[in-house]
């Protein structure tokens, strides 16, 4: 009986670490210029990493893989799950967050600034309002999924 109640709490120590999920929040408002994939102007468009807005509340970067495991782009590490739009041509601020929380390790959250140009076509990100240095431009590829999961960038352009 003894080695039973261990079993017991072993098992339910093991099913209680189960990491938990996060969704995005339908709900959030969201800025419908940031929707895609945002190139670095300082990386070269051959072997790109992407900055990636999704209209379903997804966020985060790609960078190109190519070793002996995987060759293509990484998944979405984010979840993009509120944005606050400080005015027309103005400051912007958006909220991310792991997709998932482990026994292990939290849940990370941060929050990061940004403005685009009025062209809607470069993008310029940062930690504070005042440290926008990051620029991006926004990219000719498009999304990939299947079913409802981001799989990677197609090499075809959407124009």
């Amino acid at each position: 009986m003894k080695n039973f109640s261990i079993l017991y709490l072993f098992l339910l120590f093991f099913t209680s670490c189960e990491p938990k999920e996060f969704f995005p929040d339908p709900n959030s408002q969201r800025d419908e210029n940031l929707f895609g994939t945002w190139r670095n102007i300082d990386t070269p468009k051959a072997d790109s990493s992407f900055v990636i807005f999704t209209s379903t509340g997804y966020y985060g970067n790609t960078s190109f893989i190519n070793n002996n495991q995987i060759t293509g782009f990484t998944n979405l590490d984010g979840l993009w799950y509120n944005l606050t739009i400080y005015g027309l041509n103005d400051i912007g601020k958006y909220y991310t967050a792991s997709t998932s929380k482990h026994w292990t390790n939290g849940r990370w959250e941060s929050e990061s600034y940004y403005i685009l140009n009025e062209t809607n076509d470069t993008l310029y990100l940062g930690s504070s309002k005042d440290n926008l240095n990051d620029i991006y431009i926004r990219n000719d590829y498009q999304l990939i999924y299947d079913g409802p999961d981001y799989v990677g960038i197609d090499s075809i352009m959407t124009e």
